[in-house]
């Protein structure tokens, strides 16, 4: 007879693949063409459904990067003006923009990780309405490094600002 433990694990797995499915079919139907839209304002290259990893290849990074401890390596806060500065900062803290990244926005929860082949073709002179929650981070290929940006507007003074956040993951 088989034991009650191992039928219950198999049964629970079937559960989490179908829920992450249903996720997948439900996020790609409902916020894949405004997912696309956006990264194509993110970045000068063509994006495509093919460059979107599926949830289940996207929960495993996340939680691999989950699993590493974030060591803050820089932080600043800039007016939004001058985010183009973010570049340099990038290259000053040995940061490559020649690196393959997987960037996370909004709609990476229900549509999946898109995967870049560099920070080269990227926007640095993005729109500040590009993302609703005002935030999307880089995570490069080798979940060694994270790279935040967190725009929003500054409580004290209306000014709207640029958080970029450099972590070492380790």
């Amino acid at each position: 007879m088989m034991n009650k433990k191992i039928i219950f694990e198999f049964l629970s797995s079937i559960v989490m693949i179908t829920e992450t499915s249903r996720r997948q079919l439900y996020g790609r139907t409902n916020y894949m063409k405004p997912y696309l839209n956006e990264l194509r304002l993110l970045f000068s290259c063509g994006f495509a459904e093919d460059d979107i990893l599926s949830l289940n290849e996207s929960e495993a990074i996340l939680k691999k990067k989950a699993q590493k401890r974030r060591c803050l390596v820089f932080e600043c806060v800039l007016p939004f003006s001058k985010r183009e500065e973010a570049k340099q900062i990038l290259r000053t803290f040995d940061f490559p923009v020649n690196l393959p990244y997987y960037l996370w926005v909004e709609y990476a929860d229900t549509c999946g990780l898109a995967m870049i082949s560099s920070l080269e073709p990227f926007n640095w002179d993005f729109d500040w309405d590009i993302d609703s929650n005002g935030i999307f981070s880089f995570t490069d290929i080798y979940i060694k490094r994270e790279i935040v940006f967190d725009f929003y507007e500054d409580e004290d003074n209306g000014q709207q600002v640029l958080r970029i956040a450099l972590s070492a993951l380790e």
